[in-house]
């Protein structure tokens, strides 16, 4: 019966409109709230990635640190010590130290280079951080990793090397 069909027809399309209709609705009236992350979880995201992009430059500040993230250098460094534990410069030396100590075990790169691709200008200063890091100096490290198996030791030293932009 074509009268019956045609009914059915126009049922199911205002039924699919309705749906339609109430998805819109709550769709705008309770936006998805996106993410898990808290404020303090994406300021150190955020923090992280401009050091990581600014790690080579030597001459990279606090000053710029904070001026990038649009807070006084105070606020930084209130914030910065609260969240981990330590004080902008010393987060800023583990940043470059832990990118080091990737550099040297899984690419050889020497000491002198290492220290100037993450932003020392002296590589016995360098030297000096990197053992009071890792408890030894780079040469001990790298020829540790490469005993070892350069990934497992890396991991042993929290140290996941796919997090570093080397390339």
């Amino acid at each position: 019966e074509l009268q019956e069909l045609l009914l059915k027809i126009k049922n199911i399309i205002s039924s699919k409109e309705h749906i339609i209709s109430k998805y819109r609705k709550e769709v705008i009236s309770s936006p998805e709230i996106v993410g898990d992350k808290t404020q303090d979880e994406i300021f150190l995201e955020n923090m992280t990635s401009i050091i990581n992009a600014k790690l080579n430059d030597d001459d990279f500040k606090i000053e710029d640190l904070a001026e990038s993230l649009n807070m006084s250098y105070s606020s930084l460094y209130r914030k910065c010590q609260a969240l981990t534990g330590k004080n902008p410069v010393d987060y800023i030396r583990l940043i470059r130290l832990k990118r080091a100590a990737v550099l040297i075990a899984k690419y050889g790169y020497n000491i002198s280079e290492t220290a100037f691709i993450v932003g020392f200008k002296d590589p016995k200063y360098f030297s000096k951080c990197f053992k009071k890091q890792y408890y030894k100096s780079p040469k001990e490290f790298e020829r540790e990793a490469r005993k070892m198996g350069v990934d497992d030791y890396l991991k042993e030293h929290d140290l996941d090397h796919s997090r570093f932009n080397l390339t």
